[in-house]
């Protein structure tokens, strides 16, 4: 059974105050600072909705997004195939 089976789809609205463009801000410049080359794939894991993996997306990363909510990651999904 999953227990963010309603919540999943008022986690957007719960969380509209976060900041994501500047989490996502961070951690490119942390990839900047600790590796050689720019990510090509990276793996969210505890990825919610999907937002940071659709920035990163947005942004030229291959974007693995992975939770443990079925329906976090179907409003995920559902958020990506709206872009």
């Amino acid at each position: 059974m999953d227990n963010y089976c309603d919540f999943a789809y008022l986690y957007d609205k719960l969380t509209a105050d976060v900041e994501y463009v500047k989490r996502a801000d961070y951690l490119e410049d942390l990839f900047q600072k600790s590796m050689e080359h720019k990510p090509i794939l990276i793996a969210d894991v505890g990825c919610g909705t999907g937002t940071i993996c659709n920035i990163l997306s947005d942004r030229g990363y291959d974007m693995i997004g992975i939770d443990s909510s079925y329906d976090m990651l179907n409003v995920a999904r559902e958020k990506s195939q709206d872009k």
